[in-house]
């Protein structure tokens, strides 16, 4: 929840069923003092990953916070949420389902802690595309949010919640350059197309992307001794191999899996289909906010 969105959550609480993520009792006292419209209120927990979320362990906090939630009719307490996201950082199956197990009991706990001070009725939801894709039996939960689910990328691939003939998606990039002496290919396809997420591979290489090669029904990895090995801003450096720098000539189109699709998601917007479709972003609307207009931005 960005407090400095309460005009455009208010605008659309009216129109929809929304949702808002929250980890204070100033964040709720904020959405009851300048919303005009009810919305569903997810309580943040952090089990682990350490990004956001009040500590499933800050036992008064929570209690707190979920009383203040209910103190108001603006807002209704919907249930609890966790993003367990260290589970990218795991390195085997078994290391996924440990992470899963732990977070899942740990929500469970903090919603028998709050049923304990009569505060009844929560759901659980809980997300990240490993664990979804890899853990069998997902009980004792109401809600996932496999984000990356629909695509799948190299990261995910790298940890084995799929493998990268399961990735739905890449990345059209047009060569600009090529430098033999360097072994290299240069693409326009760089931080701002693909990110800067990265792995390590097996071979203790960074690597920021891997080849796709066409085929008749859409693409297959290509050998991964061609590789994106560095990016700038607008450019990315390919590790190429002989075969590669004889065959591919300045203007062609390379395809590149992205490591971590999500920001490559938000980046590019338009997608187009095998056949023949475009499918673009919708345009977000300029919602003007009067509150900004005395902003220093360089601060």
């Amino acid at each position: 929840m960005n407090t400095r969105q309460i005009k455009e959550i208010d605008r659309l609480a009216g129109q929809i069923k929304l949702g808002v993520i929250v980890e204070s009792i100033d964040t709720v006292r904020c959405l009851q003092e300048r919303l005009k419209n009810q919305v569903q209120v997810w309580l943040d927990i952090d089990t682990g990953y350490h990004r956001t979320g009040m500590d499933w362990q800050a036992s008064s906090e929570i209690i707190k916070v979920a009383q203040g939630v209910r103190a108001s009719e603006i807002t209704h307490l919907a249930g609890l949420l966790v993003h367990p996201g260290h589970t990218y950082k795991a390195k085997t199956h078994a290391e996924v389902h440990t992470i899963h197990q732990e977070t899942v009991e740990r929500m469970n706990q903090i919603r028998d802690l709050l049923a304990a001070n009569n505060i009844t009725g929560l759901a659980i939801s809980t997300g990240c595309t490993p664990s979804c894709s890899m853990v069998e039996d997902l009980g004792n939960v109401d809600e996932i949010r496999p984000g990356n689910f629909v695509f799948y990328d190299v990261m995910q691939a790298s940890i084995g919640a799929n493998r990268l003939s399961d990735v739905a998606v890449v990345v059209a990039c047009p060569v600009v350059a090529k430098h033999p002496h360097l072994q290299q290919i240069v693409v326009y396809g760089g931080a701002v197309h693909l990110s800067k997420d990265r792995i390590i591979d097996s071979k203790g290489r960074t690597c920021f992307g891997l080849l796709a090669k066409a085929t008749a029904t859409g693409w297959e990895a290509m050998d991964d001794t061609c590789y994106v090995k560095g990016l700038s801003q607008e450019h990315g450096l390919i590790h190429a191999d002989a075969h590669l720098l004889e065959t591919v000539n300045v203007g062609d189109i390379l395809l590149i899996f992205p490591i971590h699709y999500c920001l490559a998601a938000n980046l590019l917007k338009r997608y187009h289909t095998l056949d023949g479709g475009v499918i673009t972003m919708a345009p977000i609307p300029n919602v003007q906010d009067p509150s900004l207009e005395n902003d220093n931005i360089n601060n």
